[in-house]
């Protein structure tokens, strides 16, 4: 490109050498090498300048210094011969008609094929596809995850207490709400005979308890994420030997009556609160169960390519811990149950605090008619002083009529999405029977030999002085939890087409079809603001030659 220091020395040489030029009407070329009128002697240095003195002056600003008659022909004649535009020079240099309608038929092919490709590429970007990306990522050490274990007996039998017939009130969660649920449940020290993790001893400070709604008292290992390992196999990890105590369990028919006997496990990620009523194993006392867990973390985009949600702290007010889908679900019913039936799923209770909603009778077929009838659908307001209570008999109606709209879809729950970021446990599941008549022998009954407490409930609840093999496979069984693999799995969900990606594919088909450049857009709007000024210069000097024929035509 020539600078402005070669056009000032082209200017001067054209003057020094240009005799004269005659400058033709509005429609011809600026600087005619026709109209050059040179000395012979220097001839070839003339027409250097000139030609220079004309690439330098292509801009309507500085033509104007020469003439102030500039036509926008000239300044579409300057760009086409200096742009980069391959199709227009092309056609413009091309000689005879024949190869410029060649070249023409090409140009309005390319544009043809580039509008469809562009249309294409606009149209795959707009739907904002997603790619998955999947590789698995090597690890010396990793953090243990959380593991959660209960019995499947929510209530222990206790002769020196009266407990109200459950099964007919249905009202688990108000029962242990009164009266210490910790203290009518299964404790720690009786449920966990043993604990280790990685062949060291654990203590009950290792185990958080929390209260479930279906399975009464349950402990969690590592509810603070202080432990990793570095190996996967067997024997590593934690392992725990279990007692369920099946002698405890309630009988008769004053008491809730459990359908299994076992032990109920899940492995789950340290910062949720487990829902333990969904995807847990149950497993049976007599067996040894080997739990091989594979880690994998999903990376999800939300915003336009999807819906997730990126949530790092409590939410909600009907569980603890960071937010799930299943939480959220699970809390969106309860929602609905208390909104239309003031009472709430006994099940799902969680710790409610002096919250009201709005009740809707709309759609609940079988509430009360009198309330129906009166229009009262006010609001249902609780709190210490007046709690709500379980869906007892009297609304077990509406309690079912609105599960039933949950399970069609007519209660908005569309708001509960994946998480954004979510670890997810895989687990394999290998039981055997347990114990061996050696291993009962040698290692396990010198073990429970020692525990003066087992003893004594033995004794009070089966009236026996000894513990014997029957014992042993009614109530215990051993656990073993470990990593299938020192390695996580990595799935991540990335733009089809990104932002820069689409950029840069139009200007790919851009350059392929029709030469097009970063550049050459420069030098098309470059064109564009060159128009605009001479437009604007134009409307001026009209403007101002009118208004000097009506000032001419004042004075006459």
């Amino acid at each position: 490109m020539t600078s402005s220091r070669d056009c000032a020395a082209s200017n001067g040489a054209a003057k020094a050498h240009v005799g004269d030029i005659s400058l033709q009407g509005d429609g011809a070329d600026p600087f005619p090498q026709d109209n050059l009128i040179v000395k012979p002697e220097d001839e070839v240095d003339t027409q250097a300048s000139a030609i220079k003195l004309e690439y330098c002056l292509f801009l309507p600003e500085e033509i104007a210094k020469h003439r102030q008659d500039v036509s926008i022909k000239e300044v579409g004649v300057a760009f086409r011969d200096r742009s980069s535009l391959v199709g227009l020079t092309q056609i413009h240099q091309s000689k005879g008609l024949f190869k410029k309608v060649f070249w023409f038929i090409v140009l309005l092919l390319a544009l043809v094929l580039l509008s469809y490709h562009t249309l294409s590429l606009v149209l795959i970007y707009m739907k904002f596809g997603t790619a998955t990306d999947y590789h698995v990522e090597s690890m010396r050490s990793m953090r243990f995850p959380a593991v959660t274990v209960c019995n499947t007996n929510m209530l222990v039998e206790n002769d020196n207490s009266v407990i109200p017939d459950i099964r007919q009130t249905n009202r688990y969660a108000d029962f242990l709400s009164e009266d210490d649920p910790q203290a009518r449940g299964h404790q720690l020290q009786d449920l966990v005979v043993s604990a280790s993790f990685d062949s060291k001893s654990l203590s009950n400070s290792d185990f958080d308890y929390f209260a479930s709604p279906v399975f009464g008292n349950c402990f969690t290992f590592n509810r603070n994420n202080t432990y990793e390992t570095r190996r996967s196999l067997p024997g590593y990890g934690l392992r725990m030997v279990l007692n369920v105590e099946s002698y405890k369990y309630s009988r008769g028919i004053s008491y809730a009556i459990p359908e299994t006997v076992g032990a109920v496990i899940k492995v789950h990620p340290h910062f949720i609160e487990p829902i333990v009523e969904e995807k847990v194993l149950i497993l049976s006392p007599g067996t040894s169960a080997r739990l091989a867990v594979e880690k994998t973390e999903y990376h999800r985009i939300g915003g336009r390519y999807g819906h997730c949600r990126q949530v790092t702290s409590t939410e909600g007010i009907f569980y603890s811990g960071n937010y799930t889908r299943e939480n959220c679900e699970s809390s969106c019913l309860q929602r609905a149950v208390i909104e239309r039936c003031c009472c709430y799923i006994v099940t799902m209770n969680r710790e409610v605090d002096g919250t009201s909603w709005d009740r809707k009778c709309d759609g609940i077929e079988k509430l009360e008619k009198q309330e129906r009838e009166e229009g009262n659908c006010g609001r249902c307001t609780f709190n210490r002083t007046h709690p709500f209570t379980g869906c007892s008999k009297e609304k077990e109606e509406c309690m079912k009529k609105v599960w039933s709209m949950y399970d069609h879809g007519e209660i908005d729950c569309d708001h509960c999405y994946e998480e954004c970021n979510e670890e997810v446990y895989d687990v394999r599941t290998n039981i055997a029977s347990w114990p061996s008549d050696d291993y009962m022998t040698y290692e396990l009954l010198p073990t429970l030999n020692e525990s003066a407490r087992l003893f004594s409930q033995l004794e009070m609840y089966l009236d026996s002085p000894f513990i014997s093999t029957d014992i042993v496979k009614k109530n215990m069984l051993t656990v073993e939890v470990h990593y299938g693999s020192m390695a996580t799995a990595k799935i991540t969900t990335k733009p089809l087409i990104g932002d820069a990606e689409f950029i840069a594919q139009l200007e790919a088909l851009a350059g392929f079809w029709i030469g097009w450049s970063m550049w050459t857009v420069f030098q098309f709007f470059e064109f564009l603001s060159d128009m605009v000024v001479l437009a604007i210069r134009k409307c001026r000097e009209r403007r101002k030659a009118k208004q000097n024929e009506t000032d001419d035509n004042e004075d006459v």
